[in-house]
């Protein structure tokens, strides 16, 4: 009778944890506009990055899309993955105070962190300290945020927002001296809001790459089918037909 009570609540237990597992439709994916990686076009969310984790969701025979996909404002996205559960973000620079805080797949692509600032104002930006007197703008909690945080900038020195748009707009009137962001993504958005001619830039701060990022609750499974899909789309030529779709 023993035995077969003890068998019993060993199928229970089996049960319950296989119907708890998470999978891919368990999470909730959240990004930003970040051209060419992930941006909306034609209303619809598409880019680089984007177009890895749908081949992800096919092969793993999910319910999500891409109209699944959260877009949002970038610190939305980051403090949802951050607190969790079950949450996603890409594509997100990882650093080392970010490597801690969350699971990650990846790299996707490499990324260049710099400084920017206007050509006819004539900051003098020779080294990262040279940060530390000068105003500068950044997306709350982007990896330029991160990154002059951890090299000593004081918390007074940011003017932070919620969009690059909102750093244009200061960098424009004059209350920000100089603006940090990803140097790609950065010129392609200048070109685009037809500042480009009036800015350069002037520093490098950070080499690194773009993850995917999951909030430390998700499995450990879920985080290696992402990686699993990212490292096939490298060798079989995949990702090098997406990248030339959208830089060349």
């Amino acid at each position: 009778m023993k035995k077969v009570l003890l068998s019993a609540v060993l199928i229970v237990l089996a049960t319950a944890k296989f119907a708890s597992a998470q999978t891919l439709d368990d999470i909730t994916f959240y990004t930003e506009e970040y051209p060419p990686y992930n941006f909306t076009e034609n209303g619809r969310l598409t880019g680089i990055a984007t177009e890895i984790l749908e081949i992800a969701f096919k092969k793993h025979n999910t319910k999500k899309g891409v109209n699944d996909i959260i877009l949002a404002d970038w610190d939305v996205g980051y403090q949802a993955v951050l607190k969790g559960p079950n949450a996603a973000i890409y594509t997100m620079t990882k650093t080392d105070a970010r490597t801690p805080l969350f699971k990650w797949a990846g790299p996707i692509a490499p990324n260049t962190l710099d400084v920017f600032a206007r050509k006819d104002r004539n900051f003098s930006v020779g080294s990262e300290n040279d940060l530390k007197r000068l105003r500068i703008a950044v997306v709350l909690n982007d990896v330029g945020h991160v990154k002059a945080r951890e090299l000593g900038v004081p918390e007074e020195n940011f003017i932070a927002r919620q969009t690059v748009q909102e750093n244009f707009a200061d960098l424009e009137a004059g209350r920000a001296d100089v603006w940090i962001y990803g140097r790609g993504t950065g010129y392609y958005l200048m070109r685009k809001a037809g500042i480009v001619d009036k800015y350069e830039d002037v520093l490098n701060l950070l080499r690194s790459a773009f993850f995917v990022g999951f909030s430390l609750d998700v499995d450990d499974k879920i985080v290696e089918d992402i990686q699993e899909v990212i490292d096939e789309v490298k060798i079989d030529g995949t990702l090098d037909r997406i990248m030339a779709k959208y830089l060349n």
